[in-house]
This record gives C-alpha cells, sequence and structure tokens, in this order.
C-alpha cells in the first residue's frame, strides 16, 4: 500500500504480486472461457470485481472517522518469474475524501492466510506529514525488486499511523494505475 495523503483526499496506491504457481491458479478462475488466453474482457472483469473487494479490507480512519476507499482505476498484467513461468500484478487505485488535518490510521486485512511481503509507504501531496511510523519510499520499488537479506523473513507491515497537516508541496506523480 502507497498511501497519498492529500489535504482533503487519501489516494491509495494498491498492488498485489502472486508468485508463480498462485498465478498459475488464479489466471485459470480469470480465462473464463477456459482457452488458455486472458482476453482484455476477462481481466477487466476480473479487475473489476477484484479491486473493490479488496478495498473492503482496508481500514482507513481520519480522526477517528471511517475514510471509504472507491476504486478509481486498475491495471492487470503478467510479468515473467523464474523458469519462464509468469506472475501476477493486480495494480488497484483506491481513493476517499476526508476531513483536513488530523490523524490518520489505515490497516490492511488481506490476504491474512498467505505469506508473503506486505509493505506500506506514506508521502504528503500538498499535505505535510508530521509523523509517520512508515517510510515515504518503497524498501521493494512497489514489489518490483525485493531485498535479498529480507527474502527469509519477509517484511510484514500491515498498519500504518500518521499525523498531517494541509499545505506542502504537491508530490510527484503516481506510478500506479490512475497516473497522477
Amino acid at each position: 500500500s502507497g498511501l497519498r495523503v492529500g489535504p482533503d483526499r487519501l489516494a491509495v496506491d494498491y498492488v498485489v504480486d502472486l508468485a508463480e504457481i498462485p498465478t498459475f491458479q488464479t489466471r485459470q478462475a480469470i480465462d473464463t472461457d477456459d482457452n488458455g488466453r486472458v482476453t482484455g474482457s476477462e481481466a477487466a472483469t476480473w479487475r473489476d470485481r477484484e479491486c473493490p473487494r479488496l478495498a473492503t479490507g482496508l481500514r482507513a480512519t481520519v480522526g477517528g472517522r471511517p475514510a471509504t476507499l472507491a476504486v478509481t482505476g486498475s491495471a492487470l498484467t503478467f510479468p515473467m518469474g523464474v523458469g519462464g513461468l509468469e506472475t501476477l500484478r493486480l495494480e488497484c487505485a483506491l481513493a476517499a475524501p476526508f476531513p483536513a488535518g488530523g490523524s490518520l490510521t489505515y490497516t490492511d486485512t488481506n490476504l491474512e492466510g498467505r505469506v508473503g511481503w506486505r509493505e506500506i509507504t506514506a508521502i504528503g501531496d500538498r499535505a505535510t506529514l508530521e509523523a509517520a511510523d512508515v517510510p515515504s519510499t518503497s524498501p521493494s520499488a512497489r514489489l518490483t525488486t525485493y531485498p535479498q537479506d529480507q527474502l527469509s523473513s519477509p517484511l510484514n507491515q500491515r498498519t500504518a499511523s500518521l499525523r498531517f497537516h494541509p499545505g506542502g508541496p504537491p508530490a510527484a506523480p503516481l506510478a500506479g494505475p490512475d497516473g497522477g
């Protein structure tokens, strides 16, 4: 989860990266006509179902009030993994309006039964983070390059707490599916 805190809005760049075997299993569910190919419409149907489902597993509160995340964009790709097998990369762009300034707590309850890398980052976007218990940059470059020294005990960051106030420079454009 990449959190982008604005003066009155939270944007979340939510990425799920599946290894080769879970990708093989999930790809079979996406390929609804069982022809061995995932078409654009099959990918869109799956993304349109999966991103809202994942959004319900995310809890954001600002000043103690819930901020309901809605999908603003999505992308699904199948990058090459080990041994010529594909991996799955789902990117969900999410956003929620909220009152200006205060405290924000964020919890990711998705995929709790699965072992894997989990990270949360946070930056301000025309808002200033006064305090944050998560880094501003992704140690795995948005789940594209995992730190080799941490593979045997992967990062398992599922919560974040921030304090912020309106005002500050704009953040760089998003790398995720809503592009900015």
